[in-house]
Formats: structure tokens, C-alpha cells, sequence
């Protein structure tokens, strides 16, 4: 009987433990995730910007516009894996 009273107390105690490892590593995904946000949004905000200066030169770039357009949609992909929710 004490054995059983042992394990259920142990078993109890790893429970809350590992809920509360879940809980701080949610957290710190979660606040990863905020920084890969702002720095997508940095980066696109930057690399459209650019098309945009580069679509109004004269004469305008389109080399340019199109290589920051391909850079904008790789990383808007490459962020979907990384801002997905978990399962």
C-alpha cells in the first residue's frame, strides 16, 4: 500500500512538472516566433520598398524589382514552416 501511495505521489509530481516545462517552453516558442515575425516584416517592408524605388526609376529596374519580389515570396514561404502553429 505505501508503494502505491509512493508511485501515485511520484507519478503526480512528474505530471506537474512536465506541465510546467510545457508551459515555459510555449512561452519561449511563442516569443521566438514574435521575433521572426518582426524581422519578416522588417525584411519584406525593406525588399518591397526597393521593388518600389526600383519600378519608378527611370528607366525602371525590373531586374531589380523582380529579384526582390523572388527574395519576398522565398521568405514569406520559408516563414510559414516557422510560424505555423503546433499541432
Amino acid at each position: 500500500s505505501n508503494l502505491n501511495e509512493l508511485i501515485e505521489s511520484l507519478q503526480r509530481e512528474n505530471t506537474e512538472k512536465l506541465s510546467e516545462l510545457k508551459e515555459a517552453y510555449q512561452f519561449q516558442l511563442e516569443e521566438l516566433k514574435g521575433n521572426i515575425r518582426g524581422m519578416m516584416q522588417n525584411e519584406i517592408t525593406r525588399w518591397l520598398s526597393m521593388a518600389y524605388a526600383a519600378a519608378n526609376a527611370e528607366p525602371p529596374r525590373i531586374s531589380v524589382v523582380r529579384e526582390r519580389i523572388e527574395d519576398t515570396l522565398k521568405l514569406i514561404e520559408k516563414g510559414k514552416a516557422w510560424l505555423q502553429p503546433l499541432g
